[in-house]
């Protein structure tokens, strides 16, 4: 009973519970989504960070890239997670930039060419009714407007 109140004193409440994070490294995820890797030096009521040697991970599978940003300040309002980050990377992969943008643009064709499979293998009709659907808002509805007009 008494730890869990200790607990419970120890706790503080909003932007007052990341004090415990000073001075340790820490993995944002922004709105945007990006994933900031930085050590988290100072922060204010509004959860504004400024985080110190930083770095911007793109990830894609199980390789990542790094890109250093330096001193690094993150309005609190973008923050959507924000975590003490561990020091192994064992299960991934560091590469360059170049390669995850290779990667990035074959998952993308990957994710096309899928998307195209699933709705004419499955669905073909689905497919039709938005075709006809589409071209009746084109070329239908002008035609009653006009005859509206007369």
């Amino acid at each position: 009973m008494q730890q869990v109140q200790q607990a419970q004193k120890s706790f503080l409440p909003g932007a007052s519970s990341l004090i415990e994070q000073l001075d340790t490294k820490v993995l944002v995820i922004l709105r945007d989504g990006r994933h900031l890797l930085g050590t988290l030096r100072s922060l204010d009521q509004f959860s504004n960070l400024v985080l110190e040697d930083t770095y911007e991970r793109h990830i894609c599978g199980n390789k990542y890239a790094d890109i250093y940003l330096g001193l690094y300040i993150v309005r609190g309002d973008s923050l959507v997670l924000l975590g003490e980050a561990g020091e192994d990377d064992a299960a991934m992969t560091e590469v360059e930039m170049s390669e995850i943008q290779e990667l990035r643009s074959k998952q993308k064709k990957e994710d096309k060419s899928r998307f195209l499979f699933k709705l004419f293998l499955f669905d073909p009709w689905q497919h039709y009714c938005d075709l006809i659907r589409t071209n009746f808002f084109i070329f239908i509805r002008p035609l009653f407007f006009f005859q509206l007009l007369l």
